[in-house]
């Protein structure tokens, strides 16, 4: 449905939907920030680009990202779920990038 009624130009990378896992929790965080609390997850470094159709990066992009911990679970499917984890809003920079520090159960 989303392709159907905004559809994207030639080149452009197709929209998602949110999922049953997306919440509006998420902190704004800095670029290089850790996002994640858990103790058994191997830090890994996220890092991307955003560029617009013609190539050239995008400038203050706003980023809503949630990952599933080292067990493979999202925050919100604990039952003492306090708050977000593994979830962030970040912002490219003047390059276009943006990145994070997550702890999965292994980094490829």
């Amino acid at each position: 449905m989303d392709s159907v009624d905004h559809p994207k130009p030639k080149g452009a990378t197709e929209g998602t939907v949110l999922g049953p896992f997306h919440t509006h929790e998420a902190l704004p965080v800095a670029n290089g920030d850790a996002i994640a609390s858990d103790p058994d997850g191997q830090p890994c470094l996220v890092l991307c680009t955003v560029f617009d159709t013609a190539g050239k990066p995008i400038v203050g992009a706003k980023i809503d990202v949630w990952e599933t911990d080292s067990k493979g679970f999202y925050d919100v499917q604990y039952a003492d779920h306090e708050g977000p984890d593994d979830r962030a809003v970040l912002t490219s920079d003047e390059h276009g990038i943006f990145c994070w520090i997550e702890r999965f159960g292994a980094c490829m």
